[in-house]
């Protein structure tokens, strides 16, 4: 369905939103396999370095 061109219906067999189907052919024809790899969701800056998170976990774990 898709590979042959035709937008409609592919999505239809997983039960895939079209828009999420057309994203993924668009990823897909742009950056090929790689493109359709996780990616980190955009938000806010973690408030912890990674020093303070690593000194967080050990005061955790010791108790």
């Amino acid at each position: 369905m898709v590979l042959d061109g035709r937008a409609s219906g592919g999505g239809g067999v997983q039960r895939m939103d079209r828009q999420t189907l057309s994203d993924w052919v668009h990823r897909y024809n742009e950056e090929g396999p790689e493109g359709l790899r996780d990616r980190a969701a955009p938000g806010r800056a973690p408030y912890l370095t990674e020093a303070q998170m690593a000194e967080l976990r050990a005061l955790v774990v010791k108790g």
